[in-house]
């Protein structure tokens, strides 16, 4: 199926100001991100920046990325990643059902089984009913059910999402063992496809009071009452770099795998 990757490249990040740049073995991590969008089945790769430094760094590459790849100068003001995309699919007049993937620019653990996991939803024959196809993998360590990084997520039985929150869910009551429940617990990947005309939709939507709290622009399109389609994948370890820590166990993950 054909897609289009675009990846929001904010260089403001309040946790981690220009994380982008930060080094993973031995390159910038927006490069570490495209190189891996590279090794999917995408027809073109688009970066999403603000900044000029970051313009700059994905054009010195250009050579050796061929050319599926092209970045874009965007306006700073955009509250998050799909509003960054919105500009830039105005901009390319890309048709109503065209699937874009949007990548972040601080998931450099991505694989190209992912990517292709949340695009081949829409070949399902309930895909008419779905907005937008995103994945979470199962949690084991509860130092990471409680950790506000970390993006929860909780699905009914059909891999459809009721809800996405920093905090613990489902809650674990003082009668329940964390060890005996293992598997009940998602990590979200904030990774999501879906096609242009839902980008229309969704930008005409207000945030809504949960975006606000949570601070996970996802709940905007729970909130409208449209569908997010959750596949859930074992024998994730990815890690979104948002601290200085989680670029250091990024960079001892990245070199093992790779």
């Amino acid at each position: 199926m054909n897609f289009i990757i675009i990846i929001p490249a904010r260089f403001f990040s309040s946790r981690f100001p220009g994380k982008l740049l930060a080094d993973i073995q031995g390159k910038p991590m927006i490069i570490r991100v495209i190189e891996k969008a590279l090794t999917t089945k995408t027809t073109k790769i688009i970066v999403a920046t603000d900044s000029v430094s970051i313009k700059q760094i994905v054009e010195y590459e250009y050579y050796s990325f061929g050319d599926k790849v092209e970045v874009c100068l965007t306006y700073s003001d955009h509250q998050s990643g799909t509003e960054r995309i919105s500009e830039i699919v105005k901009r390319y007049r890309f048709a109503d059902d065209q699937i874009i993937v949007q990548l972040q620019g601080d998931e450099p653990l991505i694989s190209s089984y992912m990517i292709h996991q949340i695009v081949d939803v829409f070949n399902m024959t309930t895909s008419n009913n779905i907005s937008v196809s995103t994945l979470a993998t199962p949690i084991f360590f509860y130092n990471e059910v409680i950790d506000s990084n970390i993006v929860k997520v909780v699905v009914n039985i059909y891999g459809v999402a009721l809800y996405f929150s920093r905090s613990m869910i489902p809650w674990m009551s003082i009668n329940h063992d964390f060890n005996q429940e293992l598997g009940i617990w998602l990590r979200h990947i904030g990774i999501y496809a879906y096609r242009v005309n839902f980008l229309s939709r969704y930008m005409n939507w207000i945030k809504s009071s949960l975006e606000k709290y949570e601070m996970l622009e996802q709940l905007r399109i729970l909130w409208n009452g449209e569908t997010i389609y959750v596949s859930v994948m074992d024998n994730i370890r990815n890690i979104s770099v948002d601290t200085p820590e989680s670029l250091r166990k990024v960079n001892e993950l990245f070199l093992i795998s790779n």
